[in-house]
């Protein structure tokens, strides 16, 4: 009964497994989270879940390189986030740093870099 509790502690990562035991005990790698790679350069509150759907539409279009310009990156984007989150989003793009003073709705501010690009989504 001991040892049946001790392989559930490694499963479950509370305890170190044994140099010398088998790997089918170990515990389970962790899975890259959906944010891991993703740079918050404001950390403000915003609504649940608006920066990992925003991160997720990113993800899911190949991080934009189907855009030639970040003008037509931001519309989509800008599209994407009014179907879901209402209307009246601004949505800017760039490969280059940039500086800027936003008014916004309580909640409604993101700013980021995910791979190459900067995003500042706000409505």
């Amino acid at each position: 009964e001991k040892v049946e509790q001790k392989r559930e502690l490694i499963k479950k990562g509370k305890i170190a497994p044994p140099k010398d035991m088998p790997d089918k005990y170990a515990a389970p790698q962790p899975r890259p989270g959906l944010l891991d790679d993703v740079n918050i350069l404001y950390a403000g509150k915003s609504e649940p879940g608006l920066l990992e759907a925003i991160v997720t539409v990113i993800k899911n279009r190949n991080d934009g390189k189907e855009f030639k310009e970040e003008s037509q990156y931001a519309r989509f984007l800008k599209e994407e986030m009014e179907k879901k989150w209402g209307q009246h989003w601004q949505v800017v793009v760039s490969r280059t740093t940039f500086g800027c003073a936003v008014g916004h709705e309580e909640n409604y501010f993101v700013h980021f870099k995910y791979k190459q690009h900067l995003f500042i989504l706000y409505r």
